[in-house]
């Protein structure tokens, strides 16, 4: 907080990528005009240096996203082949950090999401609207939410009536 202050907050959760790449932004234009944290001064500094950084993710986005077909057509068959795999790899490597973390709600909760890419794989989902691509990923979550509520709902309880004392 002391760095980023009210608005450089503000702008970093809208923003994202805090800790990766506003933070860094808001320490260097600090350090650049050898202006405290925590200031006035420090808080005008820091939102300019988060704001800079913004504009530079937005026009890197940008031209990525524009130049994007184009970069695509020259990359060989079998990397756009292998495209295909990154949000698989991405969700396989979030649920093996949800299993380290709590292996007995994800003993659960990973046959259910089996059950959900076969009801996916034979159709069960295309009558919904947009043609329910996304309903295997919702009911996911929502499944994922309700497992691990009830498998530590003595937890919560417990953490509930540790913050009302």
């Amino acid at each position: 907080f002391p760095i980023l202050h009210v608005p450089g907050l503000y702008l970093t959760y809208i923003g994202g990528n805090s800790k990766e790449i506003r933070a860094p932004a808001a320490i260097s234009a600090l350090s650049a005009a050898d202006v405290e944290a925590g200031t006035p001064e420090g808080t005008v500094i820091s939102a300019i240096g988060i704001s800079v950084s913004l504009f530079i993710s937005v026009a890197v986005m940008t031209i990525v996203a524009v130049a994007g077909n184009a970069i695509l057509s020259v990359l060989p068959e079998s990397v756009i082949v292998a495209l295909n795999y990154l949000l698989p790899a991405l969700f396989g490597a979030m649920w093996v950090q949800r299993i380290m973390f709590d292996y007995k709600t994800a003993a659960l909760t990973i046959p259910m999401v089996m059950v959900l890419r076969v009801l996916q794989v034979k159709g069960a989902f295309a009558r919904l609207p947009l043609g329910g691509g996304y309903a295997q990923i919702l009911f996911a979550v929502l499944v994922g939410i309700f497992v691990s509520r009830k498998m530590n709902s003595a937890k919560i309880k417990e953490a509930a009536e540790k913050t009302t004392k």
